[in-house]
């Protein structure tokens, strides 16, 4: 937290160089979890995130993270819960491959559970704006891979 606000301060400060109303967050699996969690945490100064093969981890929902994040005594929500904002409602996209073992719960039917559809739904139920790619298992040997992979 600390860092990004320390980053933000470079970005606001540099007007040449930077937009600062143009801040956009991204990333695949832990760094898609890094950019939801700075996009709803910094809902003022970000304009929009991305994440794929992540969302949010409901303590007690399936699948449990590899590492085990989210599930701690104290956890309800991993890695932070999209509260509704007077400031702004933030634009995320998520997205998921079907048969992602790593953030679906049961890849034979995404809709029983997901990391990316936890997100999505608790967005919209607090007022963002969210939006969520959901892809079927590629052909073999067409397209992506599929699976946890960016």
């Amino acid at each position: 937290y600390t860092y990004m606000q320390a980053v933000f301060s470079v970005i606001e400060a540099d007007k040449a160089t930077y937009d600062a109303a143009k801040v956009y967050t991204y990333g695949f699996s832990q760094n898609g979890m890094f950019a939801s969690y700075i996009s709803l945490c910094f809902t003022s100064k970000v304009a929009g995130s991305w994440s794929g093969g992540a969302g949010m981890v409901i303590k007690g929902k399936n699948p449990v993270p590899p590492g085990k994040q989210g599930q701690c005594t104290d956890c309800k929500y991993w890695p932070v819960y999209p509260c509704h904002s007077s400031v702004k409602p933030q634009v995320m996209c998520t997205q998921v491959y079907t048969d992602d073992k790593t953030v679906v719960a049961d890849t034979s039917d995404e809709s029983k559970g997901s990391h990316p559809r936890y997100l999505y739904e608790k967005l919209t139920l607090e007022g963002h704006d969210g939006r969520m790619l959901i892809f079927p298992k590629p052909a073999a040997g067409s397209g992506p891979k599929g699976g946890h992979t960016s």
